[in-house]
């Protein structure tokens, strides 16, 4: 009797628990509330990510007006998550993952959110098509999303991932074997040793690029939780990253090997000046989605 008594208490205290929402209509309230320190546009579109995550649910039933039961643990979860998002944190590093080509790419602090320019990177580096060696080494590579959408789209391609950041590589690694990918990880820091002594067909960098003297026109949810050392350059030295890949690029590719870079917009021509010193052929700008320099590509000679 004393049993039955728990249990219907314990069930009683779950009923309890619960609440009945209207998804529209709860989605119209957050996304008010989060417009407050967001872009509207910006406060739907995390809104709804965090609420088909933590619901478990579609977009449909949210432009449906479906009713949904939900638990306290939910509800305490979606509270807690928008909190985090109201102080600036980015959403990502809230949920925990991004999406990039198609893959569920776990982030954290201390590693480099991926952004939709570098996923035109790996789009214009597959579209290129398979290395003329096949070898590929992603330089800087941070949460792996570059090496680990090469390495599935060519699976008989030797992926090769590097990065001074321990940090970044374990979440690279961790990242890759989620996936079931295979992709080699090195602790390399390109500034201060050579890179591995291996011909290679494929070289591409995402390194940082951005001045010390533009975080002023940063957002707090990049400038406050983004691992500076992954971003930021010196004014002085804007090119350093570049100067180094483009002198290990011409040591190690192969003929007709191929490099790409991320750049920053305003050093678009002088990045490609510096491919063409080493030797580079083909070199060419290619604008990103926002008409803006973004890819600085070249072509050993053969």
């Amino acid at each position: 009797m004393v049993v039955k008594n728990i249990y219907i208490a314990v069930n009683r205290i779950a009923v309890e628990s619960q609440v009945t929402i209207n998804l529209k209509t709860f989605y119209t309230a957050k996304v008010s509330e989060l417009a407050e320190v967001l872009a509207p546009e910006e406060a739907g579109s995390i809104t709804q990510w965090v609420m088909e995550e933590i619901f478990c649910i579609t977009p449909s039933a949210i432009w449906a007006g479906n009713e949904i039961n939900l638990g306290g643990q939910q509800m305490e979860a979606f509270d807690k998550a928008m909190v985090r998002i109201k102080q600036h944190e980015p959403v990502q590093y809230v949920l925990g993952y991004t999406e990039f080509m198609g893959l569920k790419i776990k982030v954290a602090p201390g590693v480099l959110i991926p952004r939709p320019e570098t996923e035109e990177l790996a789009h214009k580096i597959l579209a290129s098509g398979p290395p003329p060696l096949p070898i590929a080494i992603d330089v800087g590579t941070g949460s792996g999303a570059i090496a680990i959408a090469l390495a599935k789209a060519w699976p008989g391609v030797r992926v090769i991932g590097t990065d001074f950041s321990p940090v970044a590589l374990k979440i690279a690694q961790e990242n890759a074997s989620m996936h079931g990918i295979r992709v080699e990880w090195i602790v390399h820091d390109i500034l201060k040793e050579p890179l591995p002594d291996i011909s290679v067909g494929i070289l591409v960098s995402n390194p940082p690029y951005v001045r010390e003297s533009e975080k002023k026109t940063m957002q707090p949810n990049v400038l406050d939780f983004e691992p500076h050392e992954a971003l930021f350059v010196d004014d002085d030295d804007p090119l350093i990253f570049y100067k180094k890949l483009a002198m290990e690029g011409a040591r190690i590719l192969c003929p007709e090997g191929r490099m790409f870079c991320e750049i920053n917009e305003a050093f678009g021509k002088a990045t490609a000046s510096m491919l063409e010193e080493q030797g580079f052929v083909n070199v060419e700008i290619i604008q990103d989605f926002r008409n803006k320099d973004r890819i600085v590509t070249g072509r050993k000679k053969p």
